[in-house]
């Protein structure tokens, strides 16, 4: 059990929610490369500085808006002011 307001700094994302159920319902791992790293590990010891996650880029479709690297943000992109299109970076998007 995790004791209440138990905080860790470890970088986590929505994607590691498919391997760490995994882990935790002991299923097979599929046979092709996860971007999903269990959190099993950090919901044990809570107290762990680093998951497994070393940095996390934050797209806006097709554009960097941020990079997350340890305790580091960059923040590329930020919204438009309010009532001004948002640019696009490319005719994909």
């Amino acid at each position: 059990m995790i004791p209440p307001h138990t905080v860790t700094t470890a970088l986590a994302s929505t994607l590691d929610i498919f391997a760490t159920f995994l882990e935790l319902g002991r299923a097979q791992t599929p046979a092709v490369v996860l971007d999903s790293h269990s959190l099993v590990p950090i919901l044990r010891d809570p107290a762990q500085e680093r998951g497994q996650r070393e940095a996390m880029f934050l797209y806006g479709g097709c554009q960097l808006h941020a990079v997350r690297l340890g305790e580091w943000k960059a923040h590329y992109v930020t919204a438009a002011p309010m009532g001004e299109p948002q640019n696009r970076c490319c005719q994909a998007c």
